[in-house]
């Protein structure tokens, strides 16, 4: 039971964690601009790059805890 609830708790952190950092990389590109312009978007092919990752090991632990039961 404890490995189930550690396996999730992984997931969502990798889940989670290339969202929270995208948005805090994309506000500190965008926090000096003064015209209003913004040349990040969030989800471009740079954004994709750096979830791909995250997001597979986020799968494979989610779904090893959810045949763990």
């Amino acid at each position: 039971m404890v490995v189930r609830i550690t396996l999730y708790t992984v997931a969502a952190f990798l889940f989670i964690a290339p969202v929270l950092f995208w948005l805090y990389v994309s506000g500190l590109a965008c926090g000096y601009r003064t015209d209003g312009k913004c040349p990040i978007s969030f989800l471009d092919s740079e954004f994709a790059m750096l979830a791909a990752i995250p997001w597979m090991l986020a799968a494979l632990l989610a779904f090893l805890a959810w045949h763990r039961s």
